[in-house]
């Protein structure tokens, strides 16, 4: 809206007295110019100036004043000649505007010039005269602070994300939407893609956390590591504080997963394997249902059943009766009440049969036929050596060492001997692989032997000497023995043996100790580093983790509702974990454990049971 005025209000308006001027009341039409050239001048003046305005002006527009006119602007030490030159008349910047005398930049971050480290910028003078910059008042002009980093753009834009979040959404129900409301009324699938994709992730940050790489990058991004000390610290905390082969002492961090298997109708559980290459996270499955399963297994997803070998010629008895070899390749199969094993190639698909047996000359020579029924004609206790050379096994009292690694599956028998031959040494309770060359032989009276077979594939059958011989402590009668579990060494020492007695003792032999059992001294026989009592009923299962820092021991003969069937031991700390498993954990009666290789930080425990049940574990290491 305009407003007109007539020209009688203009005339008594030109008719007023002036509030500034002359006495006269008439303007001086040069006098407003040159005053704003005076007032120019008196600013640009400094000689008028006292301390105190001086003083104040520094204050507030930021300058300190020098000789010859030099202004210093912030801390910078180089200073930065500024100069006001209006000369006579009307000046250099007389016909500017007010709002023209000032410049912002508005230049892009990128057309900044890179600005020097910090510890350079800001570094005092080598003659001391960092504390010159303070002027004689005490006034000392600071520095703006530094602009901001700018952030880095995106490198594309997806058009989807300003779609609505209802085509983005998983069909979830909308009790499950709720948590992501901001206000009771709001309809999520309003929201557009990326303000749901937000949501969730402010939802998920909520409940997780941010994971450890994520808070390292943005401190380091910060600035927090410049100097490389939060590294140091960090990479000295995961060598101390967090280290691979020994666990803390008195608790064990267990989470449990998915379980592989539920027990619906598949008999009991007589094996579980994981495949020996850390990165193939696959878990077999042997069952009184005469069938092998194949599951893959993941820390996130539950598992997977990848395959099933039905196999009704052959009735899986023990915990030994899968096998796989060093490779992985192939899968051996084998059981006590059979005189033969199957062999699965896992490549190729295709199942073989093998006849596994004494040679008639070692059981001829002396060997009752009564008792060798009695003792029963399967395959007991195979196992790979630790190089993947040799197979060895059990069957009709004798142990019989296979060629595999020139022939494989049509491996030839290089060795076979008797270890029991003295009068009440008993049946085979056991032969496990304690070394890369040493095989350990575990009678039912408790008698250990140790054998070399360094030179059993160039020598005759019999031929596989005897380097160790030793009654375990609270053996010595027939059936005191009831397993052995070892860790292979893949050098030339020996690794960790332990002995499971019927009255639910264990004895522990560290690999020091079984260095003297092999020792040219045949009168030293080593002792237990220690004797676990954690188990009142006979054990029935002894099993060492890969790097053998831990011992898995159970007994199938427990009873009682809140009766613990099942331990772990730390070998480091010769201690018992205590916080699992407990009465509250669902073990049933185990049946069968193994160990998965350590991959991603974590190795998998599964248990088996007589109600056909699968539980996994997952070990943080």
């Amino acid at each position: 809206m305009s407003v007109k005025r007539s020209n009688a209000d203009a005339d008594s308006i030109s008719r007023k007295k002036p509030r500034t001027g002359s006495k006269k009341g008439k303007r001086s039409t040069n006098s407003a110019p040159l005053k704003i050239e005076e007032r120019l001048k008196r600013i640009q003046d400094d000689s008028w100036k006292d301390d105190e305005a001086k003083e104040l002006e520094g204050l507030v527009f930021g300058r300190s004043f020098a000789e010859d006119g030099e202004v210093t602007l912030g801390d910078n030490d180089d200073p930065v000649q500024l100069n006001f030159d209006f000369g006579e008349g009307e000046g250099e910047f007389g016909h500017l505007e007010d709002d023209d005398l000032f410049v912002v930049d508005g230049a892009e971050p990128e057309s900044r010039p890179p600005q020097e480290d910090d510890d350079q910028e800001f570094a005092p003078d080598a003659d001391g005269e960092d504390d010159d910059r303070e002027n004689d008042e005490g006034a000392t002009a600071t520095a703006p602070p530094p602009p901001p980093k700018p952030k880095s753009r995106a490198a594309w834009h997806d058009p989807s994300d300003a779609a609505p979040s209802s085509s983005l959404a998983p069909a979830a129900p909308a009790a499950r939407l709720r948590k992501l409301r901001r206000a009771p009324d709001e309809n999520i699938a309003d929201l557009s893609g990326k303000e749901y994709e937000s949501r969730l992730r402010a939802q998920f940050k909520r409940i997780h956390g941010d994971a450890s790489w994520v808070s390292k990058a943005r401190a380091h991004a910060r600035g927090a590591g410049a100097d490389g000390e939060d590294e140091g610290v960090d990479t000295l905390a995961g060598v101390v504080i967090r280290p691979k082969t020994k666990r803390g002492d008195g608790k064990l961090q267990v989470r449990r997963l998915h379980d592989v298997m539920s027990g619906e109708g598949q008999g009991e559980i007589k094996s579980v394997l994981f495949h020996p290459s850390e990165r193939v996270s696959v878990l077999a499955v042997g069952s009184s249902d005469r069938r092998v399963r194949l599951f893959g297994v993941s820390s996130t997803a539950p598992p997977t059943l990848v395959q099933t070998l039905h196999i009704p010629s052959l009735p899986l008895s023990s915990p030994e009766s899968l096998a796989f070899s060093p490779s992985g390749r192939e899968m051996l199969m084998s059981s006590d009440r059979r005189g033969f094993a199957w062999l699965w190639d896992l490549e190729g698909g295709r199942v073989t049969r093998r006849e596994l047996s004494a040679p008639a000359s070692v059981l001829d020579d002396g060997f009752n036929t009564r008792k060798r029924k009695r003792e029963g004609s399967g395959v007991s206790f195979p196992s790979f050596s630790p190089t993947g050379s040799l197979l060895s096994l059990a069957t009709e009292g004798v142990v019989c060492l296979y060629d595999w690694r020139s022939s494989g599956s049509q491996g030839a028998l290089v060795s076979s001997f008797k270890p029991g031959t003295a009068k009440g040494d008993g049946g085979i309770a056991g032969v496990r692989w304690v070394g890369a060359n040493t095989l350990s032989v575990l009678l039912s009276s408790s008698t250990v032997l140790l054998y070399d077979t360094r030179n059993t594939a160039r020598s005759s059958l019999s031929s596989t000497p005897c380097v160790g011989k030793w009654t375990d402590e609270g053996g010595g009668f027939r059936g005191s023995a009831r397993c052995l579990g070892t860790s292979a060494s893949y050098g030339e020492g020996a690794g960790w043996l332990s002995i499971g007695s019927s009255s639910g003792l264990i004895n522990l032999y560290s690999p020091t100790s079984l260095a003297q059992a092999t020792s040219a001294e045949a009168s030293v026989h080593p002792k237990p580093v220690k004797t676990i009592e954690n188990l009142t009923t006979p054990i029935s299962l002894l099993k060492f983790n890969t790097d053998a820092s831990m011992l898995a021991l159970a007994s199938k003969d427990v009873s009682g509702k809140n009766a613990v069937g099942m331990r772990l031991f730390n070998t480091q700390s010769l201690t018992t974990y205590a916080n699992f498993p407990t009465s509250a954990t669902p073990l049933g009666r185990v049946t069968t454990v193994d160990f998965s290789r350590r991959g991603n930080g974590e190795e998998y425990l599964a248990v088996g049971n007589v109600r056909g049940r699968v539980g996994l574990w997952a070990v943080e290491q």
